[in-house]
């Protein structure tokens, strides 16, 4: 269902309409979901063994909504909260912001050996 739901979701950034997709670009959607999902379970460890990786949810709603009031949406900010919630995207998206301050802890942190 993590898969699925990740696969939606791209389809949707990507301005495709998952019903009407043919078998083919879901099978496509998939599998890069699927990538990702593997993904997001590896920096959910990370996030789990290092403190400074960790952002909190009041942290990411905070960058949700700001990314919200910098976008010209004619809906309120409000609105489409309730309308990404009512989808599931939210819960997407609070997980891409968790995993992007992952990844950048880790940029910022990590030592390469030659």
């Amino acid at each position: 269902w993590l898969t699925l739901s990740e696969a939606q979701y791209l389809a949707n950034q990507s301005k495709m309409e998952w019903d009407v997709l043919s078998d083919v670009d879901k099978d496509k959607f998939m599998q890069i979901a699927e990538k990702n999902v593997r993904l997001s379970l590896i920096l959910d460890r990370i996030r789990e063994i290092e403190p400074e990786a960790q952002i909190s949810d009041q942290e990411v709603f905070e960058i949700i909504k700001q990314n919200i009031a910098q976008s010209k949406s004619a809906a309120t900010p409000d609105e489409i909260i309730q309308e990404m919630s009512r989808t599931g995207y939210l819960q997407i998206l609070f997980s891409r912001i968790k995993d992007e301050y992952v990844l950048d802890f880790i940029t910022k942190t990590i030592k390469v050996i030659e």
